[in-house]
């Protein structure tokens, strides 16, 4: 949490969650919302949607479920991020999305 603060702190830009979780989520909707900043989430793990879906705001964040990640692949690389927290499931996956995201 502590580099996702100082990140959040150093960028203005839109911000990528890949995984969802009860002390990210909560953090990055706050501020973002503070801010103004576009926020996506997106998750794959049932349980941990619909806690991250009540903090769905249309304005500046969408949480979305992810069936399969690499569906979501075309989505996520549309959008310049400030920063892409990735901590998804499975992990296998999270090399494939960090090499997606190296450059966006």
């Amino acid at each position: 949490m502590p580099v996702l603060i100082a990140l959040v702190e150093k960028t203005s830009r839109p911000i990528l969650e890949l995984g969802t979780g009860v002390f990210s989520t909560p953090y990055l909707h706050r501020k973002c919302h503070l801010t103004g900043r576009r926020l996506v989430s997106y998750e794959n793990k049932w349980e941990y949607f619909t806690f991250a879906d009540q903090y769905t705001d249309h304005q500046f964040h969408r949480v979305m479920l992810a069936e399969d990640w690499s569906q979501c692949a075309s989505t996520i690389v549309e959008t310049y991020w400030s920063i892409a927290l990735i901590d998804h499931d499975p992990p296998q996956r999270r090399i494939e999305d960090v090499k997606l995201l190296a450059n966006v």
